[in-house]
């Protein structure tokens, strides 16, 4: 099976966010900078600009943002994506939601991206355990 997925892999040292999310849009106090369906066969360096801008605009830095960025597999399963940016944390908190993935895993998986400049510019990531 090819997935047309962001992949998040590293090693990283950064502060502690609260885990594990018990849903992807379960913290009803950061912003929302909506969802990007990217469609078969693109990748997350597709995300609009004005997109990753609200991820790290001043708003951001005071509230938070998130930001979903939906990609799917080759049997045209859907795969999201959030990505977090929490006040005075460097960079992002990502969430691979392989739940709707008939032939994966059927998991979450959350890394933190300390270098993360964008959805498709993650940067060094370090997957968190529960």
């Amino acid at each position: 099976m090819v997935v047309a997925a962001l992949a998040v892999v590293g090693v990283v040292v950064g502060p502690s966010v609260e885990w594990p999310w018990a849903s992807p849009r379960d913290d009803g106090d950061l912003r929302s900078c909506g969802t990007v369906d990217l469609g078969p066969g693109t990748g997350a360096s597709e995300v609009p600009a004005d997109r990753v801008a609200c991820l790290f605009d001043a708003a951001a830095e005071q509230v938070g943002a998130e930001l979903e960025v939906v990609s799917h597999t080759t049997e045209g399963d859907p795969l999201p994506v959030y990505h977090r940016h929490h006040p005075g944390v460097r960079g992002l908190e990502v969430m691979e939601d392989r739940t709707a993935d008939s032939s994966g895993a059927g998991d979450r998986v959350v890394s933190l991206c300390p270098e993360a400049a964008s959805p498709g510019a993650l940067g060094v990531c370090v997957p968190r355990g529960g």
